[in-house]
């Protein structure tokens, strides 16, 4: 996808204003829209997500995983870890929280849910591809059928309502993963026109369907928190758009540390918004000092891990 880390940033920073963002105004709808929808920024890393794998065939499935355990998981295992010491968790929810039980037990309310979540998608995926390529129609028949059936158990089976946060997500994967396909040899996404065109449609009929179905109420039907299916149009046109912004340093830093930006806001940013809000009195500067914070600390924490890995690598190759 072009200008990847454009979307990469606009989407990390949409996380930290759902969750972080204290009102400016009272009762503005607008506002009130935005920040409580401002959860697509998952959607569209699900899509980006998508994208990626779409965009080649992985032939080496354990090489594949272990690079991508390293860049997701083991970040993911440190800031558990973190939380153990500084949440004061018991050692049965660090190893609950480690080995993703927390996650199909509390779906979106677990630690750090998306990161769990996207790594069983990477799991996942490779076989699916080696699946289509064997049997194109059988690996589609497959996809559509499991999708139905876990959508169904997610809605009426009390126990699995949690779940839907992720199932649900998985169109939205697939159709990062088919447009990549689709994409291919085309190249039509380097298109500026067609892109900025067909982004704003999307982008303008996706927040028209989030505002009716996933703000004024929250659509259920047919299946459970459907809302967050009828957040694709807006999340494909708001990509469309945003690859179309040129990258600067400054956007590079931002869209390189994103999942540091949503591990630093959901262990620390809680207690930095309260103090800033407390300290300040204002809500737009203590929004605007908290992303700023938080922003910055996790840009500093993901090159210092990024020089631990480096350099651990470069060991590696020295023995």
């Amino acid at each position: 996808m072009p200008n990847r880390k454009s979307i990469m940033a606009f989407s990390a920073l949409q996380i930290l204003i759902f969750h972080l963002w204290v009102y400016v105004l009272k009762n503005n709808s607008i506002e009130m829209f935005l920040r409580l929808t401002a959860y697509i920024g998952v959607d569209i890393f699900f899509l980006l997500s998508g994208f990626s794998l779409g965009s080649r065939f992985v032939e080496k499935y354990w090489s594949f995983l272990g690079k991508r355990f390293m860049s997701v998981y083991a970040k993911f295992l440190l800031f558990a870890v973190v939380s153990f010491f500084y949440a004061g968790w018991s050692l049965e929810k660090l190893i609950q929280v480690s080995t993703g039980v927390n996650l199909f037990k509390r779906g979106g309310g677990a630690y750090l849910w998306f990161l769990p979540a996207i790594m069983l998608f990477y799991v996942l995926t490779p076989l699916y591809q080696r699946l289509e390529k064997k049997n194109s129609i059988l690996a589609y028949l497959v996809l559509g059928v499991l999708w139905i059936t876990i959508a169904v158990c997610n809605t009426n089976i009390k126990a699995m309502n949690q779940l839907s946060i992720i199932w649900n997500r998985v169109p939205v994967f697939a159709l990062g993963y088919y447009l990549a396909r689709i994409n291919k040899g085309k190249d039509f996404l380097n298109n500026q026109k067609i892109k900025l065109i067909s982004g704003t449609v999307f982008t303008v009929t996706g927040f028209l369907l989030l505002f009716f179905f996933g703000f004024k109420n929250k659509l259920m039907w047919p299946v459970r928190d459907m809302f967050y299916i009828v957040a694709i149009p807006a999340s494909l046109g708001l990509v469309f758009l945003l690859s179309c912004v040129k990258e600067n340093r400054i956007i590079n830093l931002i869209g390189s540390s994103t999942l540091e930006i949503y591990a630093v806001q959901m262990t620390f940013g809680y207690k930095i918004a309260d103090k800033i809000y407390r300290a300040v009195g204002n809500a737009l500067v203590a929004n605007l000092l908290t992303i700023a914070i938080v922003t910055s600390l996790s840009v500093i924490i993901h090159f210092a891990l990024e020089k631990l890995v480096n350099l651990g690598t470069k060991k590696e190759r020295k023995l």
